[in-house]
């Protein structure tokens, strides 16, 4: 996302908000180093790829979230490697997607594999707003920049 765009999922869609013009609370992160020109490029590119194929799941985000559990495991793996194949092939990353699930599937498939600095560690289809939160402020690899109320 370049500039002060946002893309996030809501029950309303999948959209993209200027930040000043955005009704909502949230908190906002950002890595503690710069990313590259390519790696913004990419994770912008896989926003966007989401953004136009995907739905809001409310269906995903109420109980998968809350009946799975958000631990990373060899399902996730698997799955990213679907999700990357489709990515590739522009066949839609995914059908329907919750807002945290959005944010981290973004800097999952940007990388290559899980070492990457600002892989998230967490398994997107199952992970609440709030442990998404908790795990950013708890990764020295992102830093918590407060939170954005609108005016």
């Amino acid at each position: 996302m370049k500039g002060l765009d946002v893309i996030h999922a809501t029950g309303k869609g999948i959209k993209v908000d200027d930040i000043d013009l955005w009704g909502n609370e949230a908190d906002i992160f950002r890595p503690t180093v710069d990313l590259t020109g390519d790696e913004v490029d990419r994770v912008d590119s896989i926003a966007n790829e989401i953004k136009n194929s995907a739905v809001y799941g409310i269906g995903r985000a109420v109980f998968k979230s809350t009946f799975s559990t958000h631990t990373a495991g060899a399902g996730l793996q698997k799955r990213l490697d679907k999700y990357r194949e489709r990515l590739k092939n522009h066949q839609g990353v995914v059908k329907h997607v919750y807002c945290s699930e959005l944010v981290i599937l973004c800097y999952q498939l940007a990388w290559e594999n899980d070492r990457h600095r600002l892989f998230i560690d967490l398994d997107g289809k199952h992970t609440w707003p709030s442990t998404l939160r908790r795990h950013l402020k708890n990764t020295i690899h992102w830093q918590h920049l407060g939170e954005f109320a609108p005016q």
